[in-house]
């Protein structure tokens, strides 16, 4: 297992790299998973994917997983975490690959550090959401899972969030498990802090290569929030995942993998 520790905090990360010849990188992916989730959620990608040189790194986000929340949770620290993960890696650059809640992460990050980010993939995300429409999101989220407990809201939430695919079906386990281990406080608090993030305003000012996916079924992040991604950074590209939901990675790979590894071809180019 690897984990950064800080004084307070212990951020868990999956190195996928870790047994391969990268000695001297200095370029890293990073994948960001979804609001419940953890690392595990990028199998299908990290089993797929060839870094070319660069590091594969999925960390649990604070307070999901293996990673702790004991000095709280908010958009500031996620960034935080991110920036002390690829110092302490010694990545001077990354790709940030993220979906959902490790979206708006990855925005938050490319607006503070811009310099450290070579490439951004957003997938089923959005860069705000509507002032009036956050008390009814959270509430459809961290309410509904301190209602019925964790257990019974990770069962429901992956009703309603994955496809039939094999692929969804045969992570559902995985998926349910780090749900429904998650404390409620810390998901509470997670989905405070991303339903409420505001980073439109800085969109016009990121100059990073940007993919932005929606699955053409999700329901959760409507296509229009990833229109205003894709029209607000300057020379992005908005791509439709067919058949999927709102965790495109998972529910289609295939496709998914396809279209990043096509984005990464661009970057190398």
């Amino acid at each position: 297992m690897s984990f950064l520790k800080t004084y307070k905090e212990s951020l868990f990360y999956h190195n996928q790299t870790e047994n391969l010849n990268t000695t001297g990188t200095h370029e890293g992916i990073v994948f960001l998973h979804s609001l419940g989730t953890d690392h595990q959620m990028w199998k299908y990608q990290l089993e797929d994917l060839d870094g070319k040189g660069r590091l594969l790194i999925a960390p649990d986000a604070r307070g999901h997983g293996k990673s702790t929340w004991n000095t709280g949770i908010s958009l500031d620290l996620w960034v935080n975490d991110i920036l002390q993960l690829i110092d302490f890696l010694g990545l001077q650059r990354i790709i940030i690959c993220g979906v959902s809640m490790g979206g708006v992460q990855a925005l938050a990050f490319a607006q503070r550090y811009p310099d450290r980010v070579s490439g951004l993939v957003l997938a089923d995300t959005f860069a705000r959401i509507e002032p009036e429409a956050v008390p009814e999101k959270i509430r459809l989220t961290a309410g509904i899972a301190k209602e019925l407990g964790m257990e019974k809201y990770a069962n429901q939430y992956l009703d309603q969030t994955l496809s039939f695919s094999n692929t969804a079906q045969a992570i559902r386990e995985t998926l349910r498990k780090s749900i429904a281990e998650m404390e409620t406080g810390a998901y509470q608090k997670s989905a405070k802090a991303c339903f409420s993030a505001s980073l439109d305003s800085g969109l016009k000012n990121l100059n990073i290569p940007t993919l932005v996916l929606i699955g053409e079924n999700d329901q959760k992040t409507p296509l229009s929030y990833s229109q205003v991604i894709a029209e607000s950074i300057s020379g992005s590209n908005l791509m439709v995942v067919p058949r999927a939901c709102h965790l495109a990675n998972v529910d289609q790979p295939k496709e998914f993998n396809h279209l990043l590894k096509e984005f990464l071809s661009t970057l190398e180019s």
